[in-house]
């Protein structure tokens, strides 16, 4: 290879290696880094007097880009192989807010599926809340206390117990986080523990995806999951959005 060939090498080395700093899509970020530093590797040993040292660390590094990429592709067949319910959510519901699979398939894969029983409580109001669901089926009530002057009241064994008035504020259907709001403030407030401004109550049988606010947040995180960061937020803002214009509606 003749020197001028070896200086364009150079060069178009380091326009690649510029370009993946600004690509925010980590498996082109790698292909970007591994094309740029093969380049590199041709300009350094193609000189008059090669430059083994630089020549051995860039292998390195061409290596650990490669086990990267070969790890997300991995991960990409994984989420190929997502259920038909699966991939059926992904389609209506996070598809169109940015969401790819693989980004989508992290997400589900950080939660739990969750059977809820008729009558259980998912969050409660003024109690400090560790989880944000998503719900697959079934139906949740969600209200707020509306005592102004909760009243005490004797019972019949001589104890006082505080008399309080929940009002419904709205139903939630399927397709739908609960909790979204507590988790935002959770992650805005740098993890500190939040309180349910709502109770949350299963009307009836119901399942749930659940993330531990903590471990979701940790997940989120990390360098990888950046995209799934970003476009969770912009879901759960939607989402919340929908359903403060339903209980506008409601109210008027």
């Amino acid at each position: 290879m003749n020197e001028s060939l070896s200086n364009m090498c150079g060069h178009f080395s380091f326009i690649l290696l510029g370009t993946s700093y600004i690509t925010s899509d980590i498996f082109h970020l790698r292909i970007l880094a591994m094309s740029g530093i093969s380049l590199s590797i041709l300009f350094q040993y193609y000189r008059p007097l090669p430059l083994f040292i630089p020549i051995r660390w860039n292998a390195l590094f061409l290596i650990t880009n490669a086990g990267m990429i070969a790890a997300l592709l991995s991960e990409r067949n994984e989420a190929n192989k997502m259920s038909d319910n699966e991939r059926e959510l992904y389609d209506r519901e996070f598809k169109q807010m940015g969401f790819t699979p693989v980004e989508y398939y992290r997400l589900v894969r950080a939660g739990r599926r969750r059977q809820v029983k008729q009558g259980s409580y998912l969050c409660e109001e003024s109690q400090v809340q560790k989880n944000m669901y998503f719900l697959l089926s079934g139906s949740i009530e969600v209200s707020i206390d509306s005592t102004n002057n909760p009243t005490a009241e004797v019972s019949p064994s001589g104890s006082q117990q505080i008399t309080r008035r929940r009002s419904r504020v709205a139903s939630i259907s399927p397709n739908s986080f609960i909790g979204e709001m507590t988790f935002l403030t959770y992650l805005q407030e740098s993890r500190r523990s939040t309180s349910a401004s709502t109770t949350c109550i299963a009307n009836e049988d119901s399942e749930v995806l659940e993330w531990d606010f903590e471990e979701l947040a940790t997940a989120l995180e990390t360098e990888k999951n950046r995209g799934v960061k970003n476009a969770l937020q912009a879901k759960l803002s939607n989402d919340l959005r929908k359903k403060l214009s339903a209980m506008t509606s409601t109210g008027a």
